[in-house]
């Protein structure tokens, strides 16, 4: 079943805008926060940036 979030599209592409950052060479260092269950988490798992499933292997 697929997951969905609500109200997080901006929060995925600052997350693409960071790592296009990152990549670009401009290192720097995210903080992802919330209450427990607020889904940070999933939100990392959702990004739609390659990357990140290569960076969690």
């Amino acid at each position: 079943m697929p997951v969905t979030l609500v109200e997080r599209a901006v929060k995925l592409e600052r997350l693409d805008d960071f790592l296009a950052q990152a990549l670009a060479g401009k290192g720097q260092l995210v903080f992802v926060r919330g209450e427990g269950g607020a889904g940070k988490t999933t939100l990392l798992g959702l990004s739609p940036s390659a990357l990140w499933t290569l960076m969690r292997t």
